[in-house]
């Protein structure tokens, strides 16, 4: 009898401990689901802010070879004055959208686009300063820029017939 009583008193324990842990499981899986949730909208944020950072790069990476491309026309109009025998002078300044016309970025191009380039020109001298600026909106409702700026130097001297 006492071996009966003592294993009774056992299991009327045992049986005591999980009856007041009836809720347990539902707590233990809510909080398993909150830290999951936490854990995958943090991620979902990095994984937006990486996306923001990406496309500001991408677009600053284009902006400069627009800008780059400003400065280019101004070489080619500065080396088609000489050579047509118009002298040695700053091109016009330039404040133009950029269009896209299928192929590539041009100015007033049939699609509309978020650049904007202006190139300025300064003549002092046997130097001219030229100065390419694209700019474009940003997220949060700002202006991004890229600037560029190029010396050209009349290091000698065409002569013209």
């Amino acid at each position: 009898m006492r071996v009966h009583s003592q294993l009774s008193i056992a299991v009327g324990v045992k049986g005591a401990i999980f009856k007041n842990r009836s809720g347990q499981v539902l707590v233990e899986t809510m909080v398993a689901l909150s830290v999951a949730t936490i854990g995958i909208l943090g991620t979902m944020s990095v994984l937006a802010q990486s996306m923001a950072t990406a496309k500001f790069v991408g677009d600053q990476y284009v902006a400069s070879y627009l800008a780059a491309e400003g400065i280019e026309d101004a070489k080619f109009t500065i080396d088609s004055n000489v050579l047509n025998c118009s002298g040695f002078s700053a091109p016009v300044p330039t404040d133009e959208s950029l269009g896209w016309d299928g192929s590539g970025y041009v100015s007033g191009g049939t699609g509309s686009t978020i650049f904007t380039r202006t190139v300025r020109s300064n003549s002092v001298g046997s130097r001219i300063e030229v100065t390419s600026v694209v700019s474009w909106p940003v997220r949060g409702g700002g202006n991004s820029s890229v600037t560029l700026v190029d010396y050209f130097y009349n290091w000698r001297n065409f002569n013209c017939p």
